[in-house]
């Protein structure tokens, strides 16, 4: 039995629409009003760091810490809050100058840095304990639960590089996220100056 062109382009034309239905149902039907539920438990990292952190909804009650000690003329200290706000403080090596600055987080921020402390499983961290050399810097990350829990650990500036035996990834991973704020906090106007104590008269 033969078909004619007629019908043949007609057969041909109604597969094209129903393949183009298909495929509209597939990749376009998925992508509107898409919305993820960050309370399923297929989408929360559970690990040691979110059950020393405990509920989401204590978050904003955590703080994330930084002592920058790596720079040779002085040391940063950045303490971020889970409700988004930020204070640095610079400190000369002298200790003659102290600089402070605060700045707020966007809520997608400090999202942003909790999950960074989560996905590297910060409370998880091994890093190696060893004697520091003569005048070796180190950084130190502190993280402290709603309960007030703290978890902290450091690493030397000659283990902070990838060829170090030392070198761990993870914490690097959290220090150079810190940092970045650290950054922020040298392009700002200090909010906080120390008054300089005027010496009395000589007896």
């Amino acid at each position: 039995m033969e078909i004619s062109k007629s019908t043949l382009v007609l057969v041909i034309s109604i597969a094209m629409i129903i393949l183009i239905v298909v495929l509209g149902c597939i990749f376009i039907a998925p992508s509107k009003n898409v919305k993820i539920d960050l309370n399923k438990k297929t989408n929360i990292v559970e690990n040691k760091t979110t059950e020393f952190l405990g509920e989401k909804e204590s978050y904003k009650d955590i703080e994330m810490g930084l002592d920058d000690m790596t720079e040779p003329l002085g040391t940063w200290s950045v303490l971020v809050s889970g409700s988004g706000l930020v204070s640095a403080q610079y400190m000369g090596d002298q200790g003659d100058k102290v600089a402070r600055y605060e700045f707020s987080l966007t809520a997608d921020e400090i999202q942003k840095f909790i999950n960074l402390f989560i996905i590297n499983d910060f409370v998880d961290i091994k890093v190696v304990d060893r004697q520091g050399v003569p005048d070796e810097g180190r950084a130190q990350i502190l993280l402290t639960s709603a309960n007030k829990e703290k978890q902290a650990m450091f690493m030397w500036v000659r283990d902070l590089t990838s060829s170090s035996v030392n070198y761990n990834e993870r914490f690097v991973n959290i220090l150079n996220e810190m940092k970045v704020l650290k950054e922020k906090a040298k392009t700002m106007e200090p909010t906080y100056l120390p008054i300089v104590p005027v010496e009395g008269p000589q007896k």
